[in-house]
């Protein structure tokens, strides 16, 4: 008896899930010719560890960031809205400032056919790392966190005419070479190990090679962004020149560097009070223009945290080396003006 009840009890909920299974979608016409909108570019590369804002990590806060993004007919993203907060305003602003930037997507269509904008909904998951992940990795050892060394400018745009090693021009060689690079704290290449080959001796020596004699780096910084000893690891490709380039090589074209500058004016004014028993007793951080948006504003406006976590200080000292409270005010300002045009040098 208690068998067959426990068999009718599981009958009349496989009844119940049926009576309540949805009704099937209307068939689609003929001449319907819409289709969703999906990302192009990988939505796990949108945001990665490097990108973990520096106060978030050294005071060890995590936490899920819900976001939306809207985008346009191109694929463009145009806003970014938090539809659940991780609890942290730099943790949501880094999330929307990384994701409009990285993200890219392919339009959806609506049913005549034409590209049409949409939305895309997903979450980050901020969590400090716990160390490198398992198997090549391609940003950097642990010791190079959070920002592993830069290469500069001239590193990237090395002359390679004359460097194509002979042996593997007479062998119509070619390849990617993979390589490990320890920099020192002053940006200077100190080790290189080829971590996977070309298929030819002489590209991966001539790798470590030219990146000893060339390499040149901004270091690593540590979470404080103090220069440290870090590294790096990345790949250098080696093509056959074109026929003929053994000839005089053509000039090479400058690579350009966006403008490091602001578009619009901004200022930033951090005051506080340290008391005669080095405690902070008063703190105001004001931002504005550019230096009050995206993950800039947020740790600028919350100027006073730091300020406040590093107290009780040594006290102010007057002449009599006497502790007194003293008032201290930290600004910058930056503005951006057009220049009138009869004042342009021609």
């Amino acid at each position: 008896m208690p068998g067959g009840a426990m068999m009718w009890m599981v009958a009349a909920m496989a009844m119940q899930a049926d009576s309540a299974a949805p009704p099937l979608p209307p068939a689609r016409a003929e001449d319907d010719r819409s289709e969703p909108g999906s990302p192009t570019t990988n939505p796990g590369t949108w945001v990665t560890n490097s990108d973990y804002p520096a106060r978030a990590m050294r005071e060890e806060r995590e936490g899920t960031t819900g976001f939306r993004l809207s985008y346009d007919a191109s694929g463009l993203p145009q806003k970014c809205d938090i539809v659940s907060s991780s609890g942290h305003a730099d943790l949501d602003a880094a999330t929307c400032e990384l994701t409009m930037s990285r993200a890219r997507f392919q339009p959806g269509k609506d049913r005549a056919g034409n590209p049409v904008g949409g939305t895309y909904t997903n979450r980050i998951r901020w969590g400090i790392p716990a160390g490198p992940p398992t198997g090549y990795g391609k940003y950097g050892d642990i010791e190079s966190f959070p920002r592993a060394p830069a290469p500069r400018m001239a590193l990237r745009n090395i002359d390679m005419a004359g460097r194509y090693p002979k042996a593997a021009l007479d062998a119509g060689a070619e390849g990617d070479v993979g390589f490990r690079l320890d920099i020192d704290a002053a940006g200077a290449v100190q080790a290189c190990t080829v971590t996977q080959g070309s298929g030819n001796a002489a590209l991966d020596a001539a790798t470590c090679a030219v990146l000893k004699e060339k390499g040149q780096f901004d270091p690593a910084l540590d979470i404080d962004g103090k220069p440290v000893a870090g590294r790096v690891n990345h790949y250098f490709v080696w093509r056959l020149p074109p026929a003929g380039a053994d000839a005089a090589p053509a000039a090479s074209r400058p690579e350009l560097r966006p403008a490091p500058f602001p578009a619009e004016s901004g200022s930033m004014l951090l005051e506080y009070v340290i008391d005669a028993t080095g405690a902070v007793t008063d703190c105001t951080a004001r931002v504005d223009g550019f230096m009050a948006k995206g993950m800039r504003g947020v740790e600028m406006r919350d100027g006073c945290g730091p300020i406040r976590q590093m107290a009780p200080f040594l006290p102010p000292l007057d002449a009599a080396q006497k502790p007194v409270s003293r008032r201290y005010r930290m600004s910058m300002e930056t503005k951006v003006e057009d220049v009138p045009s009869a004042d342009v040098p021609k």
